[in-house]
């Protein structure tokens, strides 16, 4: 389960802790390396997943889609830029990653969900 606990930030004030992540996915995304995905495991029915990204990165993730570094025009699409994460995804589903940068560094926790 995710559960939030109460603690203390650096400056002493309080704040919301997480638990440990059930599941941690680490990878480095590169514009010549194309999409990447990770199946979100069956050992829970329902998922809670954070990202953490390199800091100024232009990530784009979509969930059971090809995941698009989007044209230079507007248009609708499948594809969320630096999402900082979902709430109650399904075992089953599938996270794509894709960046039009160099090379950044991503990282995936998954937490149980309720």
């Amino acid at each position: 389960m995710s559960l939030l606990n109460l603690g203390r930030d650096v400056s002493g004030r309080t704040t919301f802790l997480r638990s440990k992540a059930d599941h941690i996915y680490n990878g480095v995304l590169t514009s010549l390396g194309g999409e990447q995905t990770i199946t979100i495991p069956s050992d829970a029915k329902y998922w809670d997943v954070i990202f953490a990204v390199t800091p100024g990165a232009s990530i784009w993730i979509a969930i059971n889609q090809t995941a698009v570094v989007p044209s230079s025009s507007i248009a609708t699409g499948t594809s969320e830029l630096n999402p900082v994460g979902y709430s109650r995804l399904l075992a089953g589903d599938v996270i794509h990653f894709i960046t039009g940068d160099t090379s950044n560094d991503v990282s995936i926790a998954l937490y149980p969900s309720p």
